[in-house]
């Protein structure tokens, strides 16, 4: 019977003409969906007009016996949004999509979700606030959503999995077409503590107008969503407008006002976009209660907490940490080196240090 169902929906969604509202009706109206392929004429006829009727006869023989093996080799279900397992969030939705690609799973946990979006060519800067957003999300049990982009969204969907948080990707692309695709190995991993999510056929390729529809699920499946770098002609305004569409919050961090890619988050806030600095700011503003356990579990020594509070997420020199503490160069880095392995600190190029959390 779940085969029969799957079968249907993979020719009926392949039909000219028939989109997303009348699938949803087809889906509504037949129990078992199989049953659409033997419906009175008439019956047919109120939902897709009497020109498709035919077309969904003949639609009964089509083969998609490749579709099916896609689905089985790569472990990926089809989804439609009457079934149990559909998002919760996607089911409240005025335009829900009706069919979805699902790889992983999707938990009722993760009903409280918020993505973090940004821009694809991100600065030091905004990789490293990605990082800190998601990794406080993840330790508050908030799952993580983004695009699978470059960028702020790779950031933001690594650090999630390094804190043991959960995500989800949404792709603009088939399910089985990973973009980019040097993301292969985090489109895994998203897999096994998450789920990629495309509401696209099997082989779809990521043209450029897919990715607003794209960018109507990762709205849709979250609370809210945080805007972290943005040039003023980024694809994330699509998002936001999405966003206001479905009455979510839209947060924004503010960006260095000389940067390229600040002038997008910047234009937001002028625009009214809440103020973030923090994921407790959003948190808060959301109702869910945000209790810091990081900082009072590190466990520092001395002069491990001496570097702590002189490191932020500006890169600092370990020269200058150095001069500060009054310390010997090599014992500067023998402690940061140790703090790196604790994963609260990160060493980037040029021997410089920010935060890791």
């Amino acid at each position: 019977m779940i085969r029969e169902k799957i079968e249907t929906l993979i020719k009926l969604s392949s039909i000219k003409g028939i989109g997303e509202a009348k699938l949803k009706k087809l889906i509504l109206q037949f129990n078992p969906i199989s049953n659409v392929f033997d419906a009175p004429p008439y019956e047919l006829s109120e939902i897709v007009g009497e020109k498709l009727i035919s077309v969904i006869r003949s639609a009964k023989k089509n083969n998609v016996e490749p579709e099916l093996a896609v689905l089985k080799k790569l472990g990926i279900q089809l989804i439609n949004f009457k079934d149990p397992s559909y998002p919760e969030n996607l089911k409240k939705l005025p335009d829900v999509s009706p069919l979805i690609y699902v790889k992983g799973k999707i938990l009722p946990q993760d009903v409280l979700s918020i993505a973090i979006i940004g821009a694809r060519r991100a600065s030091q800067y905004g990789r490293l606030i990605a990082e800190k957003f998601a990794c406080e999300f993840a330790k508050f049990g908030i799952t993580v959503v983004s695009g699978l982009a470059r960028g702020i969204d790779s950031c933001a969907h690594r650090e999630t999995l390094r804190a043991g948080g959960r995500t989800i990707a949404v792709l603009g692309s088939g399910i089985d077409v990973i973009y980019p695709p040097e993301n292969g190995d985090l489109f895994e991993e998203i897999c096994t503590n998450g789920a990629c999510v495309s509401e696209f056929p099997l082989g779809t390729q990521p043209w450029k107008g897919n990715f607003p529809t794209r960018n109507r699920l990762i709205s849709g499946l979250s609370k809210a969503i945080v805007v972290i770098e943005a040039t003023s002609k980024s694809g994330i305004f699509s998002t936001v407008e999405w966003a206001l569409e479905q009455n979510k919050e839209v947060f924004a961090v503010p960006g260095n006002i000389t940067s390229e890619t600040s002038k997008g988050v910047n234009r937001l806030i002028s625009e009214g976009a809440r103020i973030a600095t923090s994921a407790q700011d959003i948190m808060e503003y959301l109702g869910i209660e945000a209790v810091d356990t990081v900082e009072r579990n590190l466990n520092l020594s001395e002069e491990e907490n001496k570097i702590w509070e002189l490191l932020s997420y500006d890169p600092m020199h370990a020269d200058v940490l150095a001069e500060k503490l009054e310390l010997k160069v090599p014992q500067i880095l023998n402690t940061l080196l140790t703090l790196e392995l604790k994963g609260i600190v990160k060493q980037l190029p040029g021997r410089n240090f920010v935060r890791g959390i």
